[in-house]
């Protein structure tokens, strides 16, 4: 009877709170979409429900992978990651009209960022490249191994 190696904590954070969250704004997507049907809802109302609805989806397929270490949920994970970057440094600014600046905006947002960047780095890892990709990750004792493509 052979057992599994052990999850890393850090997949394991990554991949349940991004069920969490991605369940959590999933019925927030799906109220906007049916009241921006409704007389008067604005078409903002509509693209920004279908945002969060698509955002809550990739999310949980993007947990999913994570947490089944399939190397396309590690690549999603990451690369939402990095399309929140820049979300995050936009969101510092006002953006709405009307909206100030405040100071806890900004170190929420700078938070969010340092996270993200945090993820990056430790999804590129080499013993998580090769978690997911089930191949040895090059290293300076690998130097010469030979490494066949995969199909």
């Amino acid at each position: 009877m052979t057992s599994e190696p052990k999850k890393p904590l850090g997949i394991t954070l990554m991949a349940v709170c991004a069920a969490l969250f991605g369940i959590g704004i999933m019925p927030l997507g799906c109220t906007g979409l049916m009241l921006g049907q409704a007389p008067g809802a604005g078409a903002y109302l509509t693209i920004l429900s279908l945002i969060v609805f698509a955002t809550s989806a990739l999310l949980i397929s993007a947990s999913y992978g994570l947490w089944t270490f399939q190397e396309w949920g590690r690549n999603l994970f990451r690369w939402m990651c990095i399309a929140s970057i820049p979300l995050g440094l936009i969101s510092i600014f006002p953006v709405w009209p009307g909206q100030r600046m405040s100071l806890g905006n900004a170190i929420l947002q700078i938070a969010g960022i340092v996270l993200n960047v945090v993820m990056i780095q430790y999804l590129t890892r080499p013993d998580v490249v090769e978690r997911y990709s089930g191949a040895p990750a090059p290293g300076p004792d690998r130097v010469h191994d030979r490494r066949e493509p995969r199909l």
